[in-house]
Parts: structure tokens; sequence; C-alpha cells
């Protein structure tokens, strides 16, 4: 007997087939825009957790083999008392991975009393074990501490006797913000610190036991100075020949700061046939020129992002590409330099990372008055925005909250961004702000959307699709009926959306093909065409 809840019969399907296989190549021709943000991730998109009313900071972010996703900072309060090392592992759905540490987090007491906003970056060995760095309490100054975890979140205990190597550098307080491990697993730990007036940087190497390789530069250290003020270190890279890439900012005259870069040998000694005897450095802008990241490309280039500032008190984030050799690229934006500007308020660039395609990604944050919201930027590879991803080249979201500040991003097999940050999540006692941990993720190619013909706002995505369908309706108080349909008229299944605005169907079990998404309520009824990979 046919069945007669489909209002369409086997024959209006064939027809409707052919026009609607026309319709959805022609979407799927004109529809590839990026920097959607990935509801199927998280709660909507993003993972949020806070460890209680404190000062929630997370600022590394790796993605394992497998798939899942570790992100590390720290948890403070807002006076100060107690700021933790922590770690959290997510499936790569976005929830917590429980077998992680306790119930996906780890966590590690350094006795910090003060939080200091700093990178907190994460490594992975070959073998799966994390190492991060932060500074660590000692007597009334701080260290370099690195520390490495096991794969199930608990210290390494093979590591420096405890899992945390220390180093006092510059005999006051110490401050590392980068960290990476060379092929032979001894451990570079980059950072700042003062011994006098001004912060210098240095360079660090552990051997893979924790102890101090006394064989790296000067007993272990690579301490360098300018001269003309304070000096930020920012990351550290070690290149496919060995050799090791320095970059932060530093004050070069009374006025300004400027970008620069330090290439070493394996052994600590400066790289001469880089830039001038090993140092390159390159000012952006009159004034101040901050160095947020840095990223080595295939070819050898390297990119790095920041934020500068004409002296106005706004700053725009930008992109700067070098060659190999120290030189600027001027094939690379104007000059080397891309400047995007965001607005006349202070706009910060914290990541660049490349995608497998050679397109640029930044994260950061845009100043809006009022609120503060996380910004995604992509270029192509010669610097100019790609104005197919968001709007005009940006993304720029918050999670609702009034603030959100992107930190650090990486991308997964399947060209997903993943973005983690901080974001306030109101106040406590006092009139304090508290902050949260945050991760989003944002697809590459926009969700394709065919809306009936009365223009209600359903959207069905992704399509094509090759696992999870989802359908976006407009009215959550209203009760739908939703069937899937083949081209030939036949009912494969039915189920009932009510008092959602989204819906989450499997087809995995679908074979490849075209079908038809119908969806029904009380007055209307709706038929769109998808396909499934």
């Amino acid at each position: 007997m046919k069945n007669t809840t489909l209002q369409l019969t086997s024959f209006y399907y064939r027809i409707f087939f052919v026009a609607s296989f026309l319709l959805l190549q022609s979407f799927i021709s004109y529809s590839q825009t990026s920097g959607v943000l990935d509801i199927t991730f998280g709660d909507t998109g993003t993972f949020t957790t806070a460890f209680g009313p404190q000062y929630d900071v997370p600022q590394g972010l790796i993605i394992q083999p497998d798939g899942k996703i570790v992100v590390s900072g720290t948890a403070g309060t807002i006076d100060g008392t107690v700021t933790n090392l922590v770690l959290i592992r997510l499936n790569p759905d976005g929830t917590y991975d429980t077998s992680f540490g306790e119930d996906g987090i780890a966590s590690v007491d350094l006795g910090i009393s003060q939080f200091v906003e700093q990178s907190i970056p994460l490594a992975i060995q070959d073998d799966g074990k994390l190492v991060t760095v932060l500074h660590k309490k000692n007597g009334d100054y701080y260290d370099y501490a690195a520390i490495r975890f096991n794969t199930d979140g608990t210290l390494d205990t093979s590591f420096d006797g405890d899992g945390i190597a220390e180093q006092d550098v510059f005999y006051q307080n110490d401050f590392p913000t980068a960290v990476a491990i060379q092929s032979n697993g001894k451990i570079l730990v980059y950072g700042t610190g003062t011994s006098g007036s001004f912060y210098k940087i240095g360079l660090v190497r552990f051997n893979s036991d924790g102890s101090l390789d006394e064989s790296f530069s000067i007993d272990g250290q690579f301490i360098y100075d300018f001269g003309y003020g304070d000096n930020s270190s920012s990351d550290v890279h070690v290149l496919p020949d060995g050799k090791i890439m320095l970059a932060g900012y530093a004050a070069m005259d009374g006025t300004s700061r400027d970008v620069f870069a330090i290439k070493l040998n394996e052994d600590g000694s400066f790289d001469t046939s880089f830039g001038e005897d090993g140092i390159a450095v390159f000012a952006i802008s009159v004034y101040f020129d901050f160095c947020g990241s840095s990223f080595i490309k295939e070819d050898g280039k390297i990119l790095f992002c920041g934020s500068i500032t004409p002296g106005s008190g706004d700053y725009d984030p930008f992109a700067l590409q070098i060659n190999a050799d120290g030189t600027m690229d001027t094939s690379f934006g104007t000059d080397g330099i891309t400047v995007i500007d965001l607005g006349d308020r202070p706009d910060y660039g914290r990541f660049i990372t490349e995608q497998s395609d050679g397109k640029i990604l930044i994260t950061g944050y845009n100043d809006q008055f009022d609120t503060i919201k996380c910004v995604v930027i992509r270029l192509n590879e010669d610097g100019s925005l790609d104005n197919t991803f968001g709007t005009e080249g940006k993304t720029i979201f918050s999670t609702g909250n009034p603030d959100y500040r992107g930190e650090a991003m990486a991308i997964q097999n399947d060209g997903k961004i993943l973005v983690t940050g901080w974001n306030r999540a109101g106040t406590i006692g006092g009139g304090g702000l508290s902050f949260e941990w945050s991760v989003s993720r944002f697809t590459t190619s926009t969700p394709v959307a065919i809306q009936s013909i009365n223009e209600l706002s359903i959207t069905l995505y992704p399509n094509p699709v090759s696992d999870n369908l989802i359908i976006q309706v407009p009215d959550v108080n209203t009760k739908y009926t939703l069937q899937i349909v083949n081209s030939n008229g036949e009912l494969i299944s039915e189920q009932i959306i009510n008092h959602t605005s989204y819906k989450t169907i499997s087809v995995q079990h679908l074979p490849s093909g075209f079908y038809f998404l119908q969806l029904k309520n009380e007055n209307e009824n709706y038929v769109m065409p998808f396909q499934k990979l």
C-alpha cells in the first residue's frame, strides 16, 4: 500500500529530484565561504569550562595524533593567592576525555601567588607525553619550570624526579613563554626575565630526563639583551635541519619596539648566515610592534603575527613574512607586511598558523569598546585578505559573554579550525571579574542552506554530507515531523523535532546518493534535497 504520509507521489519526487539536483550543485558551487562556527562541537560550537570563581586563562592548544585536544593554561583566584597550572583533554566532539587526569583535568600547584599573563604553550613528544612550561616559585622570585605529563595526565616522575625541571636563569623573575622538543628528545624552554632594570631573553636546554644540558650554549643557557630596554620572548622553533629559531620583540631605542628573529645552531651559537650575524630585526611601525607568535613554513619562510600601533592608542593586527635567510619577503603583502584594520580600538594578533593549502590563519581579539570579541583572520598566500572566509576575510565572535580573547589555534586533519581563549564569565565578590576557558571550532566551508520558497529560515547542512546532517529551524516552540525520502519517493526514516532549534541526524548508514529531507508542521510542508557521500 502506498505511504500517503509523504503527500508527494513517487513520480513527483523523481521530477523534483532532477530539478533539486541542479539546484543543489549550484549551491555547492557558490557556497564555499569558510569561518562558520561548527555547532557539532561542544555546546553549539564552543566548549567552556571554569574551575571556580577565578581568573582562568587558557593559552596553549594542540591536537594529538588520535584527534584528541589538549589545552593548557592557568586557574587562579582573583586575589592572587593561588594560580595552578592546568591541562584538560577533550574528545574530538568537544566533551571531556575522562581517561585523562581526573575527569579530563590535570592540575599542578607551582606555588605561584601572582598572576602573570603569559603564554602557557604545549608540546607533544613522539611517545605522546606532554610538555608545558610556566614559572615556579623559588623563594621571593620565579624560575623557569618545564613540566612533563604522561599520556594519562599524571606527572611523569622520570622527568627530574617529580615531573618538574626548574632552572634559575636570571636570578630574579624568570617567565618562560615557549617550548620545543628536538628530534633527540631534548627540550628547549624559551622566555624572558630580569636580573636588573630590564628584561632579557633566555633559552635553556634540558636533557630528556630533565637535567640541564650544559653542552648547550654557555652552561646550558643562551641569554641575549639588545641593550636598549626590555626584551620580550614569543616562541621557539626547531627547524628541519636541527637549527633553532627564536622570535620576539624588543626595545631598539627610547621610543620604539621592533620584531626580531634569532637563528642559532644546534649547539646554541649564532647562525651567522641568517640576517646580520644571526639576528634579523624588523620595524613595522615607528612606534610599538608587538610579536604574538611565529610559524615556520615548509619552504623555510617565517611568518609572524602581532600588533602595531601608529601612536594614537589604536592597535592593529599584522602579518609579516621573511625569507629563510632573514631578509624581508617583499612578495608578501605590502613589502612583506599586511596590516589588518579592525577599527579604531586596540586589536591584537596573538597566534598565527598555516593551512595545508598555504592560506594563513591569525587569531586574537577585537576591542569594541563595551565588549571584546575573539577574531579569526584568514589571508591568502600573498598576504591579501581571503574574502571567502567569514566576512571579508574575518570572523569576529563571542560566546555571548562580554569578553572573549583568542589566544591559540590548531587545525584538525579535516581542516576544521580550533581556537582557545578566555572569556568573561561574570563578576564575583568585590566587583572582581571571573574568567573561564573556551575552545571554539570553525568549519572551512559554509553550510549549504536550501531555503523554502516562502523563505522560512530552515537550514540544512553540511551538504553534501558523510556522517551527521544538521537541521536548524526558526521556532523552537513548533513541533515538526522530519522524514528522509530517497529519489524513488520511498520513506527511509521519520522522527519528530520538538522544542529545539537544532537536530542532528545520523546518515552514516545511508548508501551514497541523493535524498530529500521533508519537514512538516501543522500548516506547512517543506522539501530540501541533500547528497550523501
